[in-house]
């Protein structure tokens, strides 16, 4: 029967890949109709897991390079101390309207624009920067660490805001 075979979810998923069990449920439930020992199910599952993770691996690369190039592309737009003070004002902005609420966190994170997370998007940037221009500077608390020698450089400052991002 199908429930025989020892078919079991890979030990070496990678953070983020989703497994289901109805899948497994499912292939298994394939195997039996099909015919499949125990070894050729459990292969051909190996195998089939294998694709999936070099898959996501794929797109994890894929997302990193789009955002790379969407970061490179803004600082080359927004030149020197600009870069700087529009992501700060965009990322303040959006504190303020939500953005330190653990659901609306995740969901500019996991929401994927082109392969790039929403809150890493240049236009969301942009518009967030916008936005904290036309609401005046005084109506929204200060940036930085503060202090004498509390201010973070903008490359420390860019860094901080993405993680992942190689510079160039």
């Amino acid at each position: 029967t199908a429930d025989k075979y020892t078919i079991t979810k890979p030990a070496d998923l990678p953070e983020g890949l989703q497994y289901s069990p109805e899948t497994e449920a499912a292939f298994k439930a394939f195997a039996h109709k099909s015919g499949f020992s125990d070894a050729q199910a459990k292969s051909t599952y190996d195998w089939y897991y294998g694709l999936v993770k070099a898959g996501h691996a794929q797109q994890l690369k894929a997302e990193k390079e789009a955002t790379d190039a969407a970061v490179n592309a803004l600082k080359d737009e927004w030149k020197g101390d600009a870069f700087k003070a529009n992501t700060e004002l965009a990322t303040r902005v959006f504190k303020k309207f939500g953005g330190d609420k653990p659901d609306v966190l995740k969901f500019i994170q996991d929401t994927k624009v082109n392969g790039l997370a929403l809150g890493d998007h240049p236009i969301f940037l942009k518009v967030f920067a916008e936005i904290g221009k036309a609401i005046s500077d005084d109506s929204l608390s200060g940036g930085g660490r503060g202090g004498a020698g509390g201010e973070l450089s903008d490359e420390e400052r860019a860094k901080a805001r993405f993680p992942k991002t190689e510079f160039k």
